[in-house]
């Protein structure tokens, strides 16, 4: 065999290199410099989703070295967790031009189901083998707690009776929040029945800590489910949200502008209800509303349909009376650098 280059050993800085004859399936299975193990990992995920987005097959090579990594005794729990974790939609959207946000979180989702049925026997074992009540902050505990959400975040994509029962167990018998508002995440995310009932549980035991509640608000607008507008537009007027209170703001309001599925969704309703809520903000708090619409920066990365949904809603809030100088000015960059691409 011949050798493998692996560079930037021992280095970690917000660089891209771009090193065409890189074997990133080997560096991934193999490299000895976690660093680039797990810059291997990423960079391969990126390109299969990428690929798959587009309508190419999905790339064996990084199944298989998924494979090689999950079984891997040799690394520790916390870089196996790391290492297996998928790239965000957010970073798919960097790697592509236009961004087709709908297509991207297809590849994303469908890459998620094939490595958890492809390794569906090991990931179970391992999930109840790292299984447990501990509630110890200790360095070992954690990691035994990420891998397991890890799995669990795998599992649940095959959307199965047994997979549903393992989060449900999960938020029921936690013994640590972190587990807690994982499984409740997971059961948003794929089981909308169980959800409802865990989300009830949840609420009618932390209502009255704030800091919780941000928690289940983000929750449910980062959902993947359909019908999350409709249920982050609800909760605006429960108890426990005050749109004057910039965290409760930013995990309903802000967590949605964040859910590029469903944000980005092509009916455009997304871009209304974010420019209604950024009017209103601007009148209450124009720091919380100017954050917001950062939401909208992604808006010269889109295809034309999009593009053309969104500058309707730009062009919106600049025509609003007594818009602030801090939303006037980050809504005239995004629409002012789009004009510059277009010369």
């Amino acid at each position: 065999m011949h050798p493998k280059l692996s560079i930037n050993r021992g280095f970690s800085a917000p660089v891209k290199v771009v090193f065409k004859k890189a074997d990133y399936g080997f560096l991934m299975s193999h490299d000895s410099d976690g660093f680039n193990r797990y810059e291997a990992a990423q960079t391969l995920a990126l390109q299969n989703m990428i690929g798959m987005a587009e309508g190419k097959e999905e790339d064996g090579r990084f199944t298989e070295a998924f494979g090689e990594v999950l079984n891997d005794k040799e690394i520790d729990l916390m870089s196996k967790a790391l290492i297996l974790e998928l790239p965000g939609i957010d970073m798919l959207m960097q790697e592509q031009k236009p961004a087709e946000i709908e297509s991207l979180a297809g590849a994303h989702e469908r890459l998620m189901k094939i490595l958890a049925a492809g390794y569906e026997d090991e990931m179970l074992r391992m999930y109840r083998q790292l299984n447990s009540m501990n509630s110890s902050i200790d360095a070992e505990s954690m990691a035994q707690r990420a891998m397991k959400n890890c799995l669990l975040a795998y599992l649940a994509e095959l959307e199965s009776s047994y997979a549903e029962e393992l989060c449900v167990r999960q938020y029921y018998k936690a013994g640590t929040m972190t587990d807690r508002v994982f499984a409740l995440r997971m059961l948003e995310d794929h089981y909308g029945d169980a959800a409802e009932e865990a989300l009830k549980d949840f609420y009618g035991k932390y209502s009255s800590y704030t800091l919780v509640m941000n928690k289940y608000l983000s929750i449910v607008a980062s959902s993947k489910r359909n019908g999350v507008l409709e249920r982050v537009k609800k909760l605006q007027s429960d108890a426990v949200f005050d749109i004057k209170v910039p965290n409760l703001v930013r995990s309903l309001i802000g967590s949605f502008a964040r859910n590029l599925k469903h944000f980005h969704d092509k009916s455009g309703d997304g871009y209304v209800f974010v420019a209604d809520k950024i009017i209103e903000l601007d009148t209450v708090n124009p720091q919380m509303a100017s954050s917001i619409t950062g939401a909208y920066k992604s808006y010269d990365r889109l295809g034309v349909y999009n593009k053309k949904l969104i500058k309707k809603e730009l062009e919106r809030i600049l025509e609003s009376d007594g818009i602030s100088k801090n939303v006037y000015e980050i809504v005239e960059k995004i629409l002012t650098a789009e004009n510059r691409h277009d010369l």
